[in-house]
Formats: structure tokens, sequence, C-alpha cells
């Protein structure tokens, strides 16, 4: 039985790719790790983000319609 690697590059993204998946520049993909914001993996002075890293990040920004008020 083979265990899945959590940091198998084949799966984890790198920042440009990240980036584009996310829709913002690099520049903001590096503040937002920056502030604690995603997480990510750095391996051989390289940065890589996990699918679950991108998930967890959109979850944690996610906003839902508020309710409404009657008047």
């Amino acid at each position: 039985m083979s265990e899945r690697n959590a940091t198998s590059t084949t799966e984890n993204l790198s920042e440009k790719d990240a980036a584009r998946t996310l829709g913002v520049s690099r520049v903001s993909l590096f503040r937002l790790r920056r502030a604690g914001m995603i997480g990510y993996y750095c391996i051989g002075g390289r940065v890589l983000y996990s699918p679950d890293h991108i998930r967890n990040y959109l979850t944690s920004v996610e906003r839902r319609p508020a309710a409404r008020r009657r008047s």
C-alpha cells in the first residue's frame, strides 16, 4: 500500500501557479504568506502550496450573504 506524500511536487503548486489559481499577483501571494494567511511548504528554497493550503485560504476569506432584515 503506498502512502500519499504531502510534499509531492506533482500535486503542489508553484508560487506562479498558486497565484494564477487564486487570481492574484505573485506579490499579493507573497504578502498573504508573510501575513500568515496562507500555508505553504519551503523545500530546497522553493515555495510550494498544496491544494489544502489553497482550499483553507479560500475558506478563511469566504463571505456569505447577510440575512435580510424584515422592515
